[in-house]
């Protein structure tokens, strides 16, 4: 921290929105917010540090597995929420039995106005989302034709492990198929296999083959977290539905005699505010009068660096990035901050720093400075605003090491 300005960071434990429920009521309820495409919500139930890979595309989910790949890869929950609202629509989507080992979850999806299955392998290891991939449905058939005959080695090796037990059917839309699913990729390294129930929950209720090549390298079994329960990881016996991003508070903040709560925070992202807030008081300002900053993923992200707004007698502030994106040379080795992202929390702490603290003749004062006629405005563009002349002036002024002020 810088000089005396921080007095404190106390961590608030996230809180959760009710009791345990069982896998598959957590799992309805992320697919849920999936549906109705509230991204942001959805993000409650991911790690700030979630590690997504093979993210499909709507538009590609009912391609067949492997030979059309457009699958991305992404860190960070504020990189899925932009990605989502991209790559996915608003459809009805059906989780189907979900399958437990450990904390990791086997979770199938269909959304039936596609015809399209995925399935997605997800861990959960302390009630959020840490690690995700989505597997193609084998069965997603090419138009009008069979699965590509070229993965019928995958085929043949699945029938001779499973061997007599059944490989459970999936219906979604006008469409049905085996519940097999694989990795994106011409080279595969993971399959996906949904059996029918057996009577026994010593039988797996579905399977996770590793390949090496066109051999089975390891075999994970799973077990439906309903159907039988005492399989279940420690992990998933206390699964709770999350509270909204924006509702749940991550740390509190102690600047002076002023509590600032964070959300969407991390110790990255509090060491991030606390370094910003030090910088007024290396140039001799009181800091400015905060109520909440929050960090992406946020409502008010859409399309936007930043949002500065008052609330009574402080503001509130969300900044566009989280620690993925701000920490260089990663968030691994977070030894500093972007630029771009230092000059994005500190834009927004000088707008509340100015409009909290400049009066009319100042900003008289200012926009005569500039040669500019309005100080705010939606019909003005952003370089012709005196407010933000003024916002980045400041900021200049409080950057470790100034640059050109390029944005005007």
């Amino acid at each position: 921290m810088r000089g005396t300005l921080l007095a404190l960071v106390v961590l608030i434990s996230a809180c959760s929105s009710g009791a345990a429920v069982a896998p598959s009521a957590w799992f309805d309820a992320w697919a849920a917010d999936f549906s109705a495409g509230d991204h942001v919500a959805m993000a409650r139930f991911y790690d700030p540090l979630v590690d997504v890979r093979h993210a499909t595309p709507d538009h590609e989910s009912t391609q067949v597995a492997l030979y059309v790949n457009s699958s991305t890869s992404g860190k960070g929950r504020a990189w899925l929420v932009e990605w989502l609202a991209t790559a996915t629509r608003v459809e009805e989507r059906h989780v189907g039995p979900v399958a437990v080992d450990g904390t990791t979850v086997l979770v199938p999806v269909t959304t039936p106005s596609l015809n399209a299955a995925a399935l997605f392998v997800i861990e959960v290891p302390e009630g959020r989302i840490t690690d995700q991939v989505t597997l193609r449905w084998r069965d997603a058939h090419k138009p009008g034709g069979l699965p590509d005959a070229r993965l019928g080695w995958l085929d043949d090796l699945v029938r001779e492990h499973v061997g007599e037990r059944a490989i459970a059917t999936v219906a979604t839309g006008d469409r049905t198929g085996l519940g097999v699913f694989v990795e994106a990729g011409r080279a595969p390294s993971v399959v996906a296999v949904l059996l029918e129930p057996a009577g026994d929950c010593t039988d797996p209720d579905a399977l996770l083959l590793s390949l090496d090549g066109e051999s089975i390298r390891g075999v994970r079994r799973f077990s439906s977290g309903d159907r039988c329960p005492g399989t279940l990881g420690n992990g998933l016996r206390d699964l709770t539905i999350p509270g909204n991003v924006e509702d749940t508070p991550t740390a509190s903040i102690l600047v002076g005699s002023q509590s600032v709560t964070l959300y969407n925070s991390t110790p990255e992202l509090e060491r991030f505010v606390a370094d910003a807030l030090g910088r007024f008081e290396e140039a001799g300002l009181e800091g400015p009068d905060l109520g909440r900053i929050t960090f992406a993923p946020a409502l008010a992200c859409d399309r936007r660096a930043g949002l500065t707004t008052r609330t009574g007698t402080s503001f509130d502030v969300v900044v566009c990035t989280d620690a993925i994106a701000s920490c260089v040379p990663s968030h691994e080795a977070c030894e500093r901050f972007s630029p771009t992202a230092e000059r994005g929390l500190l834009h927004e702490l000088a707008h509340a720093w100015i409009e909290g603290r400049v009066d009319e003749s100042q900003r008289s004062l200012v926009l005569a400075a500039a040669g500019l006629t309005e100080w705010t405005g939606a019909d003005q563009p952003w370089h012709r605003r005196g407010s933000e002349f003024a916002a980045e002036t400041l900021t200049w002024g409080l950057l470790a090491h100034p640059s050109d002020p390029v944005r005007l």
